[in-house]
């Protein structure tokens, strides 16, 4: 309510907040794991090295595609995305004691990356990294020889 002490004040409403592809892409993700709870930790654990990469790949653009929008902050990185990801996992498997706590956890998240908000000082999880992780969760049983 606006009044005479506050008259620059804005009480229209706000138009509504349209997700990007990125946060669509990681509430789809979040769905599924939470629907199919285990099955994160086997999917991670027997992906192929490529698979990975090109999903990696894809969620890349998803953020390329963001950031040109001005959606989320320039320092926002891939290895931001994929520890959301991670968490998001790990979230799930904790079973039906709070099965929608990974929803709370992402709209935290994701109210962080905006462009306005403050940039961390800390620094992303590298490529090198993302690899090093990605590659620590697979069984080298399921991998075929690249060619």
């Amino acid at each position: 309510m606006q009044t005479a002490a506050d008259p620059l004040r804005d009480t229209s409403p706000s138009p509504p907040r349209l997700p990007t592809g990125l946060e669509e892409f990681l509430r789809a993700l979040g769905t599924s794991l939470g629907e199919h709870r285990g099955y994160g930790d086997r999917l991670v654990s027997r992906a192929k090295a490529t698979y990975a990469d090109q999903l990696r790949g894809l969620v890349a653009e998803q953020l390329v595609h963001t950031h040109e929008h001005g959606r989320v902050r320039p320092d926002i990185t891939l290895g931001d995305v994929m520890t959301t990801v991670w968490a998001i996992r790990g979230i799930t498997t904790s079973g039906s004691a709070a099965p929608h706590a990974w929803q709370r956890h992402l709209d935290t998240q994701l109210a962080g990356m905006p462009s306005m908000s403050r940039p961390s000082e800390r620094p992303g999880v590298s490529a090198d990294e993302l690899a090093r992780i990605s590659g620590a969760n697979r069984d080298p049983d399921t991998e075929t020889p690249s060619h």
